[in-house]
């Protein structure tokens, strides 16, 4: 008896752990050009959520991007070389894994 409820709670505790962890695909602000993609996601760590935005850049330059949530207004400016990837940790330790994020990218040589 005692190995089926291990066994039980081995199996919760891989459920729980896949839980923990979404991802949504998003769209980024008018404008950004089609070569780039944003996604977010909420990782459970260490008794709350991190909320990370992350963002592909298939574009044959460089780009600037322009990151926030509803979490956190407080915009962060971000490079993505050509090719290149970028993660963005927009809040750390969030009680809710929910957040809406706002990213607006250009091209660097259309960026001010």
């Amino acid at each position: 008896m005692r190995r089926s409820l291990i066994g039980n709670w081995a199996r919760y505790g891989v459920v729980i752990g896949i839980s923990a962890f979404a991802a949504w695909g998003t769209s980024a602000a008018p404008g950004t050009p089609d070569c780039v993609q944003v996604s977010a996601q909420a990782v459970y760590r260490n008794y709350g959520y991190d909320h990370l935005v992350s963002i592909a850049n298939a574009c044959q330059e460089g780009v600037v991007c322009v990151v926030s949530t509803n979490v956190n207004p407080e915009p962060q400016r971000v490079e993505v070389a050509p090719k290149e990837r970028a993660d963005v940790l927009t809040f750390r330790g969030s009680p809710s894994r929910e957040f809406v994020p706002k990213v607006a990218c250009r091209l660097a040589s259309a960026a001010p």
